[in-house]
């Protein structure tokens, strides 16, 4: 196990590109439109999010695609092994760029409130990646799905700076990001409640069942 996230780690570090946009997007943001610190707290849930978007299930898709995966199938290797590497390895880089990410934005107040937000984020991790895994149910090509996490993200970041009630019901509700923003809050302000987990949860078991079946056949020669 700690072979395989050890090359995850690696795989990251040689494509750095994605580690330096997730960083440098909410930074660039917090920047340019001098966010509050509470605003800028909010791109918190961009970075988690975005990180397991493009960290794992692009990944995954990507691997299903080359027959990266159907290969570790036939090896008789663990796919269960194959992807708690991935979740571990993004989560590496999640912790690390929120850090640097906190340490920019809270400046003096870092040593005091930055353990919550990052244990906040560590307890919320695993229900983001399996929310980021119901993904690969769909049967589109990677370059489909890439174009639509891209949107999706867009989306889901402009949404979680607003308050979209449509008929007695908050639209924000149904944002990943919104959602994961709401969850830190609520653990760093010490009044966590388990029905605080219930959208993620939800997402989660969809997420498990489409990772145990998910297809590894490739769909672009379809």
């Amino acid at each position: 196990m700690l072979k395989l996230t050890y090359y995850q780690l690696l795989q990251a570090v040689r494509m750095p590109l994605t580690f330096l946009w997730t960083l440098g997007l909410p930074t660039i943001l917090y920047l340019v439109f001098s966010y509050s610190q509470t605003e800028a707290v909010l791109l918190l849930g961009y970075i988690v999010f975005s990180s397991y978007l493009y960290g794992s299930t692009l990944q995954l898709i990507d691997q299903r695609e080359s027959g990266f995966l159907k290969t570790i199938i036939q090896s008789r290797r663990s796919m269960f092994n194959h992807l708690c590497s991935i979740y571990l390895a993004n989560l590496v880089v999640i912790l690390l760029s929120v850090t640097v990410y906190l340490a920019l934005v809270l400046k003096s107040d870092f040593v005091q409130l930055a353990p919550g937000y990052l244990l906040a984020v560590s307890a919320v991790s695993p229900l983001v990646f399996f929310t980021c895994q119901t993904l690969t149910l769909l049967k589109l090509k990677n370059t489909d799905i890439s174009t639509l996490c891209s949107m999706m993200l867009m989306l889901f970041t402009l949404l979680s700076f607003s308050s979209l009630d449509v008929m007695g019901f908050e639209l924000n509700s149904l944002n990943p990001i919104y959602s994961i923003n709401a969850f830190v809050n609520i653990v760093q302000n010490g009044s966590f409640a388990l029905t605080d987990l219930l959208p993620f949860l939800c997402l989660s078991v969809i997420g498990l069942i489409t990772t145990a079946k998910m297809n590894i056949q490739s769909y672009e020669g379809r």
